[in-house]
């Protein structure tokens, strides 16, 4: 299937389901025309092109070519399935979301549908802690910064201790990784 500049080979046999068809149908419309961007909750299927994202911020932005493995501000760990824009995502969490008095109170004594969608505002921050593991003599303080909004929109506790032990690690060590 042809998507502008970018081709997707479908297998003989292969079941395109309705959200499939307008995925593809809005890829090829639309890439290298305006930006295609999944929210983070969306799911992980990116029109089977997700090779071509790259996760900045809350969003997975299709690219029309290969991320660069080689940039320094990609952070390849790939929690979330796509290379993350470490400087752009920083700049997106804070300096233009707005997370109302979450991150004042916290989420935990929202109601469950209201916590849910505040965790799902956690995910960058808990990228950010494990992106900014071994990058520099700051990054610590950034860990920090990142775990202490997380932990504020998150109210998993396992959470927020796994991201301590990252903190917490010798320095000439990175502590746990994930597995790429």
């Amino acid at each position: 299937v042809r998507l502008g500049p970018l081709t997707r080979e479908l297998s003989p046999g292969t079941v395109l389901y309705p959200n499939d068809i307008m995925s593809l149908s809005v890829v090829q419309q639309n890439l290298g025309r305006r930006p295609i961007v999944w929210a983070v909750t969306a799911g992980r299927g990116f029109a089977g092109l997700g090779d071509y994202v790259v996760q900045k911020g809350l969003g997975f932005h299709l690219r029309i070519a290969l991320p660069d493995t080689t940039d320094p501000s990609l952070n390849l760990k790939r929690l979330a399935s796509a290379p993350l824009d470490i400087p752009t995502t920083e700049t997106l969490v804070y300096d233009a979301y707005r997370y109302a008095d979450l991150l004042k109170e916290g989420s935990a004594d929202l109601d469950p549908t209201a916590q849910s969608a505040a965790s799902s505002l956690a995910l960058p921050f808990v990228q950010l802690v494990y992106a900014y593991q071994g990058r520099g003599p700051d990054a610590r303080q950034r860990m920090q910064r990142a775990l202490d909004h997380a932990a504020k929109l998150s109210p998993n506790p396992e959470l927020r201790q796994a991201l301590l032990q990252l903190i917490q690690a010798p320095p000439e060590s990175s502590g746990p990784t994930l597995q790429e």
